[in-house]
């Protein structure tokens, strides 16, 4: 998508100024040619906390976005 310097959001396949906005998915898709595309801002889950680690006594944050590995420790519980 790509936006005029009036501030209108259109497709950038087909130029198009009447995409349409799934919010529920954080997704956009052009009525015209079926173009679909989205931004890592409006993910739903983009703003999701890490949760603490219980495996090495919360010093470590857990993945989002379907990762369950600890950055720090793997889900061992010893640092690397």
């Amino acid at each position: 998508m790509a936006t005029t310097t009036a501030g209108e959001e259109f497709c950038d396949v087909c130029g198009a100024f009447d995409p349409t906005f799934d919010k529920a998915h954080g997704f956009y898709t052009c009525k015209a040619c079926k173009n679909v595309w989205a931004y890592y801002y409006d993910d739903p889950d983009y703003n999701e906390v890490e949760e603490a680690c219980p495996a090495c006594d919360g010093t470590g944050r857990i993945r989002k976005y379907g990762l369950e590995d600890c950055l720090e420790c793997d889900g061992s519980g010893v640092h690397h």
